[in-house]
């Protein structure tokens, strides 16, 4: 990464982000509530380029959420939530199972919270930002003022200021950690897997677990495992 960089470059696209993850799209989307330009440059080359994985629960960040987000992206984010009957004011807990029984042994405390779908997420985020698609960061360098980001296809920009949103494997944090960028691995080895349920189990668990989400673990095989969803996607 270099320091001598020209001040002669094109007009500044404000913050740069890299990676138009949820984490990336959030930032943007805050950024833009409080009127601070920003631009998002996502190596793939369109959003539906790959999948999107399953759901994630937000709950103690959703006040920071709707403080720093546009009310109408806030709106389009809650209807991503994966049990639509479940109102996104709703405040409930996460139940804790047996999995032998199927027993609830015991619950995560009450708190307001969503349970949404990460395409959906980010299809609200992606609504209004200036996103660049097939941009692939290989170079940044620092200049009096600024920075400078250069990308697989040729193209260069100027930015104020850059953030790497950019995942696991993140280049930002390679060029910003040179020596200590790589993962700590642990020496735990997770497998995951999706159940077909029918309508009837499905509302077995809406009934008498909860409608949005569960957890729990069976005793003997050491088995974790979630819900949720509302019977007719996989999350």
């Amino acid at each position: 990464m270099s320091s001598n960089v020209s001040a002669k470059h094109p007009t500044s696209e404000g913050v740069l982000i890299i990676g138009a993850g949820i984490a990336g799209l959030t930032l943007a989307q805050a950024l833009r509530r409080h009127g601070v330009p920003c631009t998002v440059f996502e190596r793939d080359e369109f959003p539906e380029v790959r999948n999107q994985g399953w759901g994630v629960s937000i709950h103690s960040t959703l006040i920071t959420w709707e403080a720093h987000i546009l009310p109408e992206i806030y709106d389009r984010v809650c209807e991503a939530q994966v049990n639509p009957a479940i109102g996104p004011d709703e405040v409930r807990g996460v139940p804790w199972i047996n999995g032998a029984t199927g027993q609830v042994e015991q619950s995560v405390p009450e708190s307001k919270r969503l349970r949404l779908r990460r395409d959906g997420i980010r299809r609200a985020l992606m609504e209004g930002l200036n996103i660049k698609w097939g941009k692939r960061l290989v170079n940044i360098e620092k200049f009096k003022g600024g920075i400078r980001a250069e990308f697989t296809d040729g193209s260069t920009v100027l930015g104020n200021a850059l953030v790497g949103a950019d995942g696991s494997t993140s280049i930002v944090r390679k060029f910003l950690a040179p020596t200590t960028h790589k993962l700590h691995r642990l020496p735990i080895n997770a497998v995951g897997c999706a159940l077909t349920m029918s309508e009837e189990q499905v509302n077995y668990f809406k009934d008498h677990v909860d409608p949005l989400y569960f957890m729990g673990t069976h005793p003997e095989t050491d088995t974790f495992c979630q819900g949720a969803g509302s019977g007719s996607d996989i999350y």
